[in-house]
Formats: structure tokens, C-alpha cells, sequence
């Protein structure tokens, strides 16, 4: 389960078990039962709703959730922790846990609470760490595939089949699918890391105009300022998973 799922059913679970939300409600409940009043019943349960829903949306409650659970479960490994061995993917993503510093000094010094984007920039890094490294298995894997050999393969194998005895013609026909297949799996490797590697240029970028964003809510402080730029921290999140999906899928083929 995602980071930001956890702590959105832990906020939810404070909310409805926050002792005077409880309180409240058994309060009206039970002048309603001392008097036998009925209709103070539902009052009692929209009272106890009305005052838990106060309480997930409130950013108190959420900052109490988020420093809760800034533990091993969803804190982002060290960079030093997470293992890269590429040397340009672990610069990349060097590249991208500056910016989030960066952020974090932001939101820290930020006049408008935002433990909602905190949660969000967590999971993005989260994410971002991920990507690094299924990135890095992908290099990897063609970085120990010969291509050249591989396409001289189907082509001799090719050329064997076209004059191939009927006993041996099926074997040497598979032979070259399978090649062609090898072939497609590593030049839809080699787009795939290309396009990691502009979205992580775009990632960065991304982290830079969310730093701005927090930056501006010193001098202007507006309603849906905390919307603004968790909208942009969603969509860094959105790009990042489909490129994650990309390689998890290319990765099934090899």
C-alpha cells in the first residue's frame, strides 16, 4: 500500500476515535436517552460525523499523523542506502534529493501549514527512488546483452531457415522469433531509458517550480495556495509512476 494511503486511513481512524468527537456525540446520545427524546438520536450521530470530518480535514491533525508516521515504514531511504550502480542514474537521482531539500527548507519556513504536501513529497521520493532503481536493472540488463551478436544471430538463423531440411526448419523459425522479440525487448529498453532520463530532467524542474510555489506564500497567502501546489506534487507522482510502469513491464520480458 502506498505512503500516502497509509496515512490518509490513519488520519480517517484518528478522526473517528478522536475522544472529544466520541464525546460529543455519546453526549447528545445520551441526553436524548435520559429524556426520551428519539429525534436527539440522529442529531447525536450528525453531530459525532459532522465533528469527525472536522477533524481529518483539519491541518493539525494531519501534521500530527504525518509526524507519527516519519518512521522507518515511510521515510525515504538514505541516498547513500538506496543502491544505484550506474553512476549517471545515481547522479540523476542525487540531482533530485537536492531539490527536495531544497522543498523541505521551503515548506519549513513556509507562513501557511502544509503537512498535506509533506505527505505527498514523501510518496513522490518514494516513488522517485523506485524508478532509480528499476532504471538501474534496465541498464543493467543491456549493459550484459551483446546486441550486436544478438541481431547476427537472427540473421544467420534467418538465413539457415530459409534453407532448412522440414525437420529442422521449425526449430531455427522459433530460434528467430525469439530473437526478434530479444531485439524489440532491448530497443524498447533503450527509448524507455531515454524518456527516464528527460523525466528526470522535468522531475527536478518540477521540484524547482514547487519550491517557488511554497516560496510565494510568504508574500501572498491565498485560500488554494495548499491546493495549487499539491496539484503540482500529484503530478510530478503521476509521470513518475507511468515511466515506473514502463520499466516494471519491459522488465517482465527479459
Amino acid at each position: 500500500m502506498a505512503e500516502r494511503d497509509v496515512l490518509i486511513r490513519r488520519l480517517a481512524a484518528r478522526a473517528l476515535t478522536r475522544p472529544a468527537n466520541v464525546l460529543t456525540g455519546a453526549a447528545v446520545a445520551a441526553t436524548g436517552i435520559a429524556l426520551d427524546l428519539w429525534p436527539l438520536y440522529p442529531v447525536a450521530g450528525a453531530v459525532y460525523l459532522g465533528l469527525s470530518v472536522t477533524s481529518f480535514f483539519s491541518v493539525n491533525e494531519a501534521r500530527n499523523v504525518l509526524h507519527a508516521e516519519r518512521g522507518p515504514r515511510v521515510a525515504l531511504p538514505a541516498a547513500e542506502s538506496l543502491r544505484l550502480v550506474d553512476p549517471e542514474i545515481r547522479q540523476r537521482y542525487d540531482e533530485a534529493r537536492t531539490e527536495e531539500g531544497r522543498v523541505r527548507e521551503a515548506l519549513a519556513q513556509s507562513p501557511v501549514e502544509l503537512p498535506e504536501v509533506e505527505v505527498e513529497l514523501t510518496g513522490l521520493m518514494s516513488d522517485v527512488g523506485g524508478l532509480c532503481q528499476r532504471a538501474d536493472r534496465v541498464l543493467a540488463y543491456l549493459t550484459s546483452v551483446n546486441e550486436p551478436r544478438v541481431r547476427a544471430d537472427r540473421e544467420r538463423a534467418a538465413a539457415q531457415a530459409q534453407d532448412a531440411e522440414p525437420d529442422l526448419a521449425p526449430t531455427l523459425n522459433e530460434t528467430v522469433a525469439a530473437l526478434d522479440q530479444q531485439i524489440e525487448t532491448i530497443e524498447a529498453m533503450g527509448r524507455d531509458l531515454d524518456r527516464f532520463d528527460a523525466q528526470m530532467t522535468q522531475l527536478t524542474s518540477s521540484l524547482g517550480a514547487i519550491r517557488g510555489q511554497v516560496a510565494r506564500l510568504a508574500i501572498e497567502a491565498t485560500p488554494d495556495a495548499s491546493a495549487r501546489v499539491l496539484d503540482q506534487v500529484a503530478s510530478a507522482r503521476a509521470y513518475v509512476s507511468g515511466l515506473a510502469q514502463h520499466l516494471d513491464e519491459l522488465g517482465e520480458h527479459h
